[in-house]
Formats: C-alpha cells, sequence, structure tokens
C-alpha cells in the first residue's frame, strides 16, 4: 500500500462510521487522542514537549488532551511520528477479538 493510500485510509477510519470497514474501531479522532495522552504521559512526554515538538501552542496540546477540541488528521500523524508510538499500537490496544480469536480463548 502506498502511502497516500494509507493516508487515505486513516482518514477514512477517522471520519466514517462503516460498520463493513475493518479499521472501525480507529474512526474517531477522540479516542485516537485519548489514546495518544495516556501513551505520551506513560512513556514521560509533557504538554510543553510535544508542543514544541508539534509546533503549536501548550494550550492547543492541552485543548486536544482534554477533548475541548480535535486536531486534524495531519496533526494527529504527526503526534504518532513525534511520539514514537504508531498507529498499529493504537489497532491491537482497541482490536476487537475476532470470532476465532474470542473461540480460541474460551
Amino acid at each position: 500500500m502506498s502511502e497516500r493510500e494509507r493516508h487515505r485510509a486513516k482518514h477514512r477510519a477517522l471520519h466514517q462510521d462503516d460498520p463493513g470497514d475493518a479499521t472501525q474501531e480507529m474512526r474517531r479522532p477522540a479516542e485516537i487522542v485519548e489514546f495518544l495522552a495516556v501513551e505520551t504521559q506513560k512513556r514521560g512526554w509533557n504538554h510543553r514537549a510535544l508542543a514544541r515538538g508539534m509546533k503549536v501552542s501548550i494550550d492547543t496540546i492541552r485543548a486536544w488532551f482534554n477533548g475541548r477540541r480535535q486536531p486534524g488528521i495531519d496533526k494527529v500523524e504527526k503526534l504518532f511520528e513525534l511520539t514514537g508510538i504508531t498507529f498499529a499500537d493504537y489497532v491491537d490496544k482497541h482490536r476487537r477479538p475476532t470470532t476465532q480469536e474470542e473461540t480460541t480463548q474460551q
């Protein structure tokens, strides 16, 4: 999959609620930002360092992480890139088990 196709898939996943979409768990930017807020804190990032790296104000970072505002997909991607957290980390954490996995776990 090309970089452009990956970007489009992420964008669709963030902005649509299609039950047929394989990435439906990651469709809401607020959920992704909440995940990033928790993960960046666990990894020792503070708002000031994130703001510097993102080239935005600390108030902007706080507004994103408190849910008052939502960043665009370009900013979400930059947060992933800056912090070293991968989109796969998010998917793994929020992925629902398939029927086969549920059967295996029981």
